[in-house]
C-alpha cells in the first residue's frame, strides 16, 4: 500500500522513528491523545474485518495496533517538523489503515521462514508489530530474501550472503536491531573479518592454528559475532575457558 500523495509522509516518519530509537527518552501522550488513538483504532478495525481476519492472533489486533501507533505517535511529537505530526483524526486514520495492511504483508513474509514458529513464540506479537511499525513490507521482504541487496550494502558476494546471513539470521537482526538492521549486519561482518580471525583467536587463547580452526568453525564464530556484537572476543574467551575447566 503506497503512502505517496497522502497527507502524511509515512516513509519520512518511519525514518525519523529509526533515528530516534537511539535516544531512550520518549515523550508522554496526553489523555486526549490516548482516547483519540483508541477511538480511531476501533473505527479502522470495524472497516477492515476481512483483512484483519487473516492475521495471526486477529483477536489481539487492537492491542497490536495500539502498540504500533502509540510508539509512532510519541516519536512524532519529538519532531520539529509539524508536517510529521500524526496526532489528529485524519492523519491517524491514514496511519492506522497503512499499518493494518503493512502488518498483514510483513506477517506474510515472516511466516515463510520455516524456523520462525509464531505459535510457540511469546514475543511474536510484540516483535512483528514493532517491525511493521518501523519498516514497510517491501523493505522487510528485501532484507530477508534479497541476497543482492545485502551483498551490495556489505560489499560481499551473494554466495557469501547466503552462507553468512541466511534469512533466519536476518530475522534476528530485524528483531534486535530495529533502528538499522543492515548496519548491524555490517558490524557482524567486520567482527568476523577483523576480530575473530584465526590469528586473533590464536593470540587471545594461546592455541595453535589447527585448534583454532577445529574448535571455532564459521558457525561458532558467527554466533559470537552476532550475540556479542560489541566485543565478540570477550564472549568467545569466556566460553572457551569455561569449557576448558569442564574437561
Amino acid at each position: 500500500m503506497s503512502p505517496e500523495g497522502r497527507s502524511i509522509n509515512l516513509p519520512e516518519l518511519q525514518s525519523q522513528i529509526r533515528e530516534n530509537l537511539k535516544d531512550g527518552v520518549k515523550p508522554r501522550l496526553k489523555k486526549g491523545d490516548e482516547t483519540l488513538i483508541d477511538d480511531t483504532i476501533d473505527e479502522i478495525i470495524n472497516q477492515n474485518t476481512e483483512l484483519i481476519a487473516v492475521l495471526t492472533h486477529p483477536h489481539r489486533i487492537k492491542e497490536r495496533l495500539a502498540l504500533m501507533v502509540r510508539f509512532i505517535a510519541k516519536e512524532s511529537l519529538r519532531n520539529t517538523n509539524s508536517n510529521l505530526s500524526i496526532l489528529n483524526e485524519d492523519k491517524l486514520k491514514i496511519l492506522i489503515e497503512f499499518l493494518v495492511v503493512n502488518l498483514s504483508e510483513v506477517e506474510h513474509h515472516i511466516r515463510t521462514l520455516h524456523n520462525f514458529d509464531e505459535k510457540s513464540s511469546e514475543g511474536y506479537i510484540s516483535e512483528v508489530s514493532k517491525i511493521a511499525a518501523y519498516h514497510d513490507s517491501e523493505f522487510v521482504h528485501s532484507f530477508l530474501f534479497d541476497n543482492s541487496l545485502i551483498a551490495s550494502k556489505l560489499g560481499i558476494t551473494e554466495d557469501e550472503v547466503k552462507k553468512l546471513f541466511p534469512p533466519y539470521v536476518r530475522m534476528h537482526f530485524l528483531v534486535h536491531n530495529l533502528s538499522d538492521p543492515i548496519e548491524a549486519l555490517t558490524r557482524v561482518r567486520e567482527n568476523l573479518e577483523t576480530e575473530l580471525t584465526n590469528q586473533k583467536i590464536m593470540e587471545a587463547l594461546d592455541i595453535s592454528e589447527e585448534k583454532a580452526t577445529r574448535e571455532f568453525p564459521n558457525a561458532v564464530r558467527l554466533n559470537f559475532a552476532m550475540n556479542n556484537i560489541r566485543n565478540p572476543m570477550k564472549g568467545l574467551r569466556k566460553w572457551h575457558f569455561k569449557n576448558e575447566k569442564k574437561q
